[in-house]
Formats: structure tokens, sequence, C-alpha cells
């Protein structure tokens, strides 16, 4: 998809880059991704909760696990820095999933205040 022919890339203008090259790594972050996913429905239950041990353990695995999973797939699982669309798309992404981690974090912050006052 990276190519540098300009008739190609006339014909892929308007479609996405493949983001990484080995569909392994492509299905892991999807995998990752769905567990997030749980984990944030997960969470605003355990808030809603009456246990304050719970509540600590959702806000410390929101305040660290997106950070390290950010930094992972930044060193460990990205595999396609050869192509500049794919690299551009791939920061996009991280930025838009950076904002969405901040707005669920801002949520659960919000959820605990309103439901831990007496």
């Amino acid at each position: 998809m990276c190519e540098t022919n300009p008739e190609s890339e006339a014909k892929e203008k308007c479609k996405r880059p493949e983001i990484y090259k080995s569909p392994k790594r492509r299905r892991l972050t999807q995998i990752i991704a769905g567990a997030g996913i749980l984990w944030a429905i997960g969470s605003i239950c355990l808030v809603h909760g009456k246990d304050p041990d719970w509540r600590r353990v959702v806000v410390i695995s929101w305040a660290l696990l997106p950070p390290i999973f950010f930094w992972a797939e930044y060193f460990f699982i990205f595999d396609n820095w050869g192509c500049s669309k794919a690299v551009a798309e791939f920061k996009h992404a991280q930025g838009l999933a950076a904002k969405v981690w901040a707005g669920i974090a801002g949520l659960l912050v919000v959820a605990l205040w309103k439901f831990t006052k007496p």
C-alpha cells in the first residue's frame, strides 16, 4: 500500500493505509482495544459499587495502563515505520486514543467524586 508509483497513489488516495504490516500485530491491538472497552464498562460498574478498594484499582489502572500501552505500542508493536502514510495514521490514531482515554478518566473522576460523597 505504501508504493511511490503516482498512478497507484492516485487510485489509493482515498483509502486509509494499513497501519500494521503484520496481521498478528493488528489483531493484538484489536484484542487489547476490546479488553479496554470491556474494562471501561466494568470500571463504571465498579465505581458505583460500595467497595473503596475497587475504586482505587479502577483509578490506578486508568491512570497507568493506557499510557503504558501507548508506549509499548509505539516502541514494540508498531512495525510499519517505512511507510510515511502508515506512520501518520498511527500517530493520528494514538492521539485520538489518548483523548478517549483522558475523557474516560475524567468521567471516572467525576463519578468517583459524585458517588463517594455521603
